[in-house]
């Protein structure tokens, strides 16, 4: 939400604009399994929508972010699969 003020001059009097803009509003889920021996498996997904209205940013692309899957290892490290 942006708030805009302007001041009053001898020609008009002040006024003010408020305005919701959606270019950062995100919503997504996340997780990830202890596969034992300190090897792990993650996911993320991840969807852009615009705030004022619900419409997805990105039409009928329901994760437009991020998305990926991948394994960790304490030793060899991790490997990630998708975009980001």
């Amino acid at each position: 939400v942006e708030n805009y003020r302007f001041g009053a001059t001898p020609t008009r009097q002040g006024s003010s604009l408020t305005v919701m803009t959606s270019d950062a509003s995100h919503w997504g889920i996340r997780g990830s399994e202890d596969l034992g021996g300190g090897n792990r498996a993650y996911f993320k997904a991840e969807s852009g929508f615009q705030a004022d209205s619900g419409v997805l940013t990105t039409a009928n692309q329901l994760f437009s972010r991020e998305v990926y899957v991948g394994l960790s290892n304490p030793t060899l490290g991790s490997l990630q699969l998708g975009s980001q």
